[in-house]
């Protein structure tokens, strides 16, 4: 027999662990971006196979409107985009993730990802939950 909690998982960025995440059976997705083969097959049946060199991909997750990592999330979203529109790149800093399932033993790391947009913000009567993804250079 196997068990399993999200409370053994963990989704640090930059070093730091994020909190107040929303109840779902899809709250932290890794995925990435391309295929990693494509193949083509020739008129009598054998195949090649091209390896694709792209390794970029998102990390999503799913955050409660009450976790304090929104105001965290967007500021560094603003921050990127005003460092952007300033012109000075050497102040950019990418995120750097890790996903880490110690239960499962899967480790999942994201390297160089910026936000792309902001989730959009809802309101109503509950408490809702903002998705927010990150698109990384690499993601292993």
């Amino acid at each position: 027999m196997k068990q399993y909690s999200l409370y053994s998982v963990d989704l640090l960025l930059d070093g730091v662990p994020v909190t107040g995440f929303s109840t779902s059976n899809a709250i932290i997705t890794a995925e990435r971006a391309s295929p990693q083969h494509i193949d083509a097959m020739g008129a009598r049946g054998e195949m090649a196979v091209a390896t694709i060199a792209d390794q970029s991909g998102t990390i999503n997750f799913s955050l409660m409107q009450t976790s304090d990592w929104n105001l965290v999330m967007q500021a560094r979203a603003l921050l990127d985009q005003n460092t952007g529109l300033s012109g000075n790149v050497a102040t950019f800093t990418p995120y750097q993730a890790m996903i880490n399932d110690k239960m499962g033993s899967t480790l999942v790391t994201g390297v160089n990802g910026y936000t792309p947009k902001q989730p959009a913000i809802v309101r109503g009567v509950g408490i809702v939950n903002l998705n927010w993804t990150i698109r990384f250079e690499e993601l292993f």
